[in-house]
């Protein structure tokens, strides 16, 4: 993945077979089964490389325990 910071005005593609190529030059060998997306906002560019994507989301408050994120990730960082 590389993508600017600042997303406004997004804009998603389905990379063509010569963005593929330039992708692929710089992520290096990968995988055939892989969709390749271009990225562009405010001016900047840059692209997703993606194998499976899945989403699912909680029903919680952003400061509501989740099931996606643990309490005690801090703990792998400073033991």
């Amino acid at each position: 993945m590389n993508l600017p910071t600042q997303l406004d005005g997004l804009v998603v593609t389905l990379a063509g077979p010569e963005a593929q190529a330039r992708i692929s030059a710089e992520t290096g060998p990968m995988h055939s089964d892989l969709k390749f997306f271009e990225i562009e906002c405010a001016g900047r560019r840059g692209y997703v490389v993606a194998g499976v994507v899945a989403e699912d989301e909680d029903e919680g408050e952003y400061d509501e325990p989740s099931k996606y994120w643990r309490r005690d990730w801090m703990a792998d960082i400073h033991p």
